[in-house]
């Protein structure tokens, strides 16, 4: 479970940095990411107890179809197994954009903030600047690929959120 959860991730990551258009639509309140915070245990072994379901359900997602990664994900069809999972740990029938765009925001924070504890060693060392500008140009992408109330709430948590999706 835990590779399925990542690839999805990751995904996401490398679709959302290289293709965007359009404006996202918000998804997140402060409820749905406290939700997510208390229930992010459950909701994994939820997913992981729904086997192929879930399994072919994330494999079907390639947002490289698609330039708006939460456009497509909003848009997917999800199976009433799936949505009862998140119905259950307070994410609502519509809990699979919810956790794509707060793993998908955590991570561009988190990648924000280790980017810039280390800017001053980037920049030190001439030929990794224009590599630490691509990294930073990718960053933004990924959160400009979220809606930014959705990106202040998740913003708000992250002290809670990054230890999750780092020991995911």
């Amino acid at each position: 479970m835990k590779r399925k959860y990542l690839l999805v991730l990751f995904i996401c990551i490398g679709a959302a940095v290289f293709a965007q258009s359009g404006s996202p639509a918000a998804v997140l309140s402060a409820g749905d990411v406290d939700a997510f915070i208390k229930n992010f245990e459950s909701i994994q072994a939820d997913l992981e107890k729904l086997g192929p379901v879930y399994e072919n359900f994330a494999e079907s997602f390639d947002p490289e179809d698609n330039p708006n990664i939460m456009a497509q994900v909003q848009a997917m069809p999800v199976p009433a197994e799936i949505k009862q999972v998140f119905r259950k740990n307070g994410l609502g029938d519509n809990g699979w954009p919810k956790m794509i765009a707060i793993l998908l925001g955590a991570s561009a924070i988190y990648m924000e903030d280790a980017l810039k504890s280390q800017e001053a060693e980037f920049m030190a060392v001439p030929q990794m600047a224009e590599y630490f500008e691509q990294l930073k140009l990718q960053v933004k992408m990924l959160k400009d690929s979220i809606h930014p109330s959705d990106i202040r709430l998740i913003d708000q948590r992250k002290a809670d959120l990054i230890p999750l999706i780092e020991n995911a």
